[in-house]
């Protein structure tokens, strides 16, 4: 029988790379459906893509929805695994499927009444028009059910079956592409294949992994289990909420990055957004080591203070670990960005848009592994106003100094230096994160908090 998990004893950096793997294979598998989903539309259409590309900061808009509630819904259970509360652990997943649903759509009745002034805003043309105000109101509408399934399967995680939570998002992401291609190329469903194929995953996932919840005991339908659960709440808002105002920030800056663009062409639109969608997915394994940091911390930080210095040794061990990680992935983008480029977008002004924007940012990618990692941490174990401050700082500089220095030399390439040296300062938040928790975390910093009490004694 295969031995579970110990967070509290079992040897950091081992812990880090059996929790790691499985997270950066699933959201890798996650990213690859995205990256074939541009991919498709940029060979079924130059409409498609335009449509997909023009997405792109509203995908980011959802992903704060899905991020918001499953990181703090992992955070939950996984502070109460470690303190072994196990009927509250049931109360609190059925709190989150509730306001997690209710929550999103919502969020989809606002963006269908905005969907008119967004295009307008964008000038998209007008025989194209009505696709994307349909496309965009679809796209939030079935967003429920995908922030659905991350919800089920963020609270396997957050229990300790990390590879089985890797094994649902394979499952979905595999479907979600198969069902891509099928409708995009056999049944000619042109842009709407993503919203048919996200449906259909969605339903099939949330259904098997509820299955499992129900036979692994986690998930119960007892009335008892329904009451309001005041803590489900305070998560969401001291966890939750500033991961979301993080990506909402994100949001906010790549609309405001396809406005930059849009002076230049619509192949330039749909360049930017492909190459976008290539750092998003490098982005991608800095926020799994970050998110399987943050398991390991908080079963040691909910351990009481005999495991704090743990908490500190992790992050010491992610640092190392997320720099050799993406060493290889960095070396590995620039090498082979062409070729990358080149099965996701046909039009030769388009891949010269995207081409330019790898070959310049790309040699930053490992600097800015380690920031995003270290914020992702920094949002699952209670920090995340830091975050928020470090992210605002981020994309608000990158936004106006680009904005300026494109619209001064007519040139996009500009702006594409302008990400490459804010990835570089990036190093700045790294050590002032190892300070903030060497201070708080070290093992003189639990002496002196042993101290205090004895004093107070």
């Amino acid at each position: 029988m295969k031995k579970a998990l110990d967070f509290q004893n079992d040897k950091i950096l081992s812990l880090i790379f059996k929790t790691s793997i499985p997270l950066i294979l699933a959201s890798m598998v996650t990213m690859i459906v995205q990256l074939a989903n541009i991919s498709f539309m940029g060979n079924v259409g130059s409409e498609e893509i335009y449509i997909r590309s023009l997405y792109t900061p509203f995908a980011f808009l959802s992903i704060a929805f899905t991020e918001a509630f499953q990181i703090s819904h992992q955070v939950l259970i996984s502070r109460l695994k470690g303190s072994e509360n196990y009927e509250t652990i049931r109360k609190g997943i059925l709190n989150f499927i509730f306001i997690s649903v209710i929550s999103s759509l919502l969020l989809a009745v606002f963006i269908y009444a905005l969907a008119p002034f967004i295009a307008d805003f964008y000038k998209v043309p007008t025989e194209i028009t009505g696709d994307f105000i349909s496309f965009l109101r679809a796209m939030f509408l079935v967003n429920a059910l995908v922030i659905l399934t991350m919800v089920l399967t963020s609270g396997l995680r957050g229990y300790g079956n990390v590879n089985l939570s890797m094994v649902f998002n394979i499952v979905y992401a595999l479907l979600n592409v198969t069902l891509v291609y099928v409708l995009a190329f056999y049944l000619n469903k042109g842009i709407y294949s993503i919203v048919y194929a996200n449906l259909i995953s969605s339903v099939f996932t949330s259904l098997v992994v509820s299955i499992v919840l129900f036979k692994k005991k986690i998930l119960q339908l007892n009335r008892k289990y329904f009451a309001f659960y005041k803590q489900a709440v305070l998560f969401l808002r001291n966890v939750g909420l500033p991961i979301s105002i993080s990506y909402l920030i994100i949001f906010i800056s790549n609309f405001f990055f396809n406005k930059i663009v849009a002076p230049f062409g619509v192949e330039a639109v749909s360049g930017f957004g492909v190459a976008y969608y290539i750092q998003t997915f490098v982005i991608v394994p800095g926020i799994a080591i970050g998110g399987s940091l943050g398991i390991i911390m908080n079963n040691n930080i909910g351990g009481g203070d005999r495991y704090h210095p743990r908490v500190f040794e992790a992050y010491k061990k992610g640092v190392a670990y997320t720099a050799l990680f993406y060493f290889v992935l960095t070396a590995a983008i620039y090498i082979f960005s062409e070729a990358i480029i080149n099965t996701m977008v046909k039009d030769q002004t388009a891949f010269s848009y995207a081409n330019d924007f790898i070959s310049i940012v790309s040699p930053s990618y490992i600097i800015m592994g380690i920031v995003l990692m270290t914020i992702t941490t920094l949002e699952q174990i209670n920090k995340g106003v830091i975050a928020l401050v470090l992210n605002t700082a981020y994309f608000a500089i990158i936004t106006t100094l680009g904005w300026y220095l494109t619209r001064l030399f007519d040139d996009l390439n500009y702006f594409y230096w302008t990400f490459f040296a804010v990835n570089l300062f990036g190093v700045i938040c790294v050590i002032y994160t190892w300070k903030v928790l060497e201070k708080e975390y070290a093992s003189d910093a639990i002496i002196e908090k042993g101290e205090g009490r004895m004093y107070e004694n």
